[in-house]
């Protein structure tokens, strides 16, 4: 398993935790792609992955993820984050932390965060008010990836209707996350 953080910048330079994201070592693909294009030669960390498996549990790294006991519901729970398939009806407890209200629960009384609340069409502009009338706002899945439901509110309109029911979505401020001409938000990857 690997946990990704994700972080956003806003004008002032503020540095925020904006998501987390757990699950199958894919971040090893993308820190393999950025070390090459640094360093021009592969990373070796599929190698190093490959060998803390076979320390940690005797087993080749693919015989390792094929005996996960929650592979099965990590399956059905990425595929649905896809949009690609049905809500998994109990995903697994190993994934919890993939919920972004969770997130937001459980680490931003320690962590600066995007000030976050599960959306409610009725709470709209309190929630906007709370930074300044004229905020811009993001309504975004719980549980989703690849940008997937991501909604910018700009002055002051509502969503119109939405895929999945409101329970399914967070709101959060815009931070508009770029330096100069750039979007820019950082990943840090821990295995």
């Amino acid at each position: 398993m690997y946990i990704g953080l994700d972080f956003l910048i806003d004008k002032d330079l503020y540095l925020y935790l904006s998501e987390v994201n757990t699950g199958i070592p894919a971040g090893a693909f993308e820190y393999n792609l950025v070390y090459l294009e640094k360093f021009g030669k592969p990373s070796r960390i599929f190698k190093k992955i490959e060998a803390l498996s076979k320390k940690n549990f005797s087993l080749n790294f693919t015989d390792y993820i094929r005996g996960l006991p929650h592979l099965s519901g990590l399956r059905k729970l990425k595929i649905w984050m896809d949009g690609m398939g049905p809500a998994p009806s109990k995903p697994p407890k190993e994934l919890r932390l993939e919920d972004k209200w969770i997130q937001y629960s459980l680490l931003s009384s320690k962590h600066k965060m995007v000030p976050t609340m599960i959306y409610s069409s009725r709470d709209i502009d309190n929630f906007r008010n709370k930074f300044s009338r004229d905020c811009d706002l993001v309504i975004k899945r719980r549980i989703g990836r690849g940008g997937k439901g991501f909604r910018i509110l700009r002055n002051n309109k509502k969503p119109g209707s939405l895929p999945l029911p409101e329970r399914f979505y967070i709101m959060q401020p815009y931070i508009k996350s770029h330096l100069n001409d750039y979007k820019f938000s950082i990943r840090a990857i821990a295995f």
